[in-house]
């Protein structure tokens, strides 16, 4: 099966500093795969290096085999590829319909617009319930779930997450990880970044770690737990 999301070698970083060095990855079709690692050892600068938001010095990505390194995170957007960033990444000031709205802003036809957005209150009942309320009124989780909600709505290939659950309280981190699955399952091929590495290696499909900008290993999540030299890096933290 070809890959939904091909990286090779990637090196970026920003201006002239380099932080990820020739790291390479695939993401099949539903697909979760875990990037973890310590702080500063470039998961972040990875995802936005693939995207297009950082300075992607050298190597190549691939959508459904397509080479589309070259594209803007615009252009690539509108090919399949949807980036959730960690922070800033809903519209305050709008009600939660209206955030899920701006999301399909590509799609002209209203009905279809209208069907996506009952979709995204199945997989998320509370933006249902709170569908007129503005989005600065939302808990931290229920703003993630609603920047992702808006993500789905341009019919994404591949979802990319920055540590979505960043500053979450644990419940509400069990809940948010149950949905990134249910979008997994929907079809979605899902590359999640989390800072809860235990957490997010025990439901991802596999699991990939960096370490200071390179990648130290892939795997299943129970390899990269059972590896005793990766414990002392990371794995001890919640």
């Amino acid at each position: 099966m070809e890959p939904a999301l091909r990286a090779l070698d990637i090196v970026g970083g920003y201006g002239k500093a380099v932080v990820v060095q020739g790291v390479s990855m695939e993401l099949r079709p539903n697909e979760l795969v875990a990037l973890v690692g310590p702080n500063g050892s470039g998961k972040s600068t990875f995802l936005k290096s693939v995207y297009g938001l950082a300075t992607l010095f050298d190597g190549r990505v691939f959508l459904d085999g397509t080479d589309i390194t070259s594209l803007g995170p615009e252009e690539k957007s509108a090919l399949g590829i949807q980036y959730v960033p960690q922070v800033d990444n809903t519209f305050p000031d709008l009600r939660v319909r209206e955030n899920l709205e701006m999301g399909a802003y590509l799609e002209r036809d209203v009905r279809e617009i209208r069907r996506r957005t009952q979709e995204v209150y199945d997989l998320f009942p509370v933006l249902g319930e709170r569908k007129e309320q503005r989005a600065v009124t939302l808990s931290g989780g229920e703003r993630q779930m609603l920047a992702i909600g808006r993500a789905l709505m341009a019919r994404p290939r591949v979802l990319l997450l920055d540590e979505p659950t960043a500053a979450l309280a644990p419940k509400m981190v069990e809940e948010l990880f149950r949905r990134i699955l249910a979008v997994r399952d929907s079809g979605v091929a899902v590359l999640l970044i989390e800072q809860h590495a235990k957490k997010a290696l025990g439901i991802a499909d596999r699991g990939v770690v960096l370490v200071a900008g390179r990648k130290a290993m892939e795997g299943t999540g129970r390899e990269i737990l059972a590896n005793e030299s990766l414990k002392g890096v990371f794995l001890g933290r919640r």
